[in-house]
């Protein structure tokens, strides 16, 4: 009724209330070199899927993450022509701001099962200023 833009908006909201609520659930598992494993626990205990990788990239702008994502449970055995894991997309940067403690400047997902894609590919970034 109030078209896509809306219902993807609402999706990635709850994702990232879902998300900052899991890392409250395991704040102190989480450390920056535990990141990937506590945050692959948490969803795949809930068979939600798996985290294939997780890479952390700086620049001179601020702080990226790139997340592929596995078996993910929101696009399974379905086809699009654009990504619709935004409830994921949420999840993952709401985990992050959580983390870092600001909020995402961007969240994309580059790559979606939906589409054909061997898995959903999430990409966070955050700004020095923020």
């Amino acid at each position: 009724m109030a078209g896509s833009r809306v219902a993807r908006t609402i999706f990635y909201q709850i994702g990232n209330a879902i998300g900052r609520r899991a890392f409250e659930y395991s704040r102190e598992e989480v450390a920056p070199d535990t990141l990937e494993n506590v945050i692959d626990g948490v969803l795949s205990l809930r068979g939600w899927g798996r985290v294939a990788s997780f890479k952390r990239t700086e620049s001179s702008s601020g702080v990226g993450f790139e997340c592929s994502f596995r078996d993910c449970i929101i696009c399974h055995q379905r086809t699009a022509r654009e990504p619709v894991c935004d409830v994921m997309r949420g999840l993952f940067a709401g985990w992050l701001e959580s983390f870092l403690g600001k909020k995402a400047h961007s969240s994309v997902e580059s790559e979606c099962r939906a589409m054909g894609k061997s898995a959903c590919v999430f990409e966070i970034a955050f700004t020095k200023r923020d």
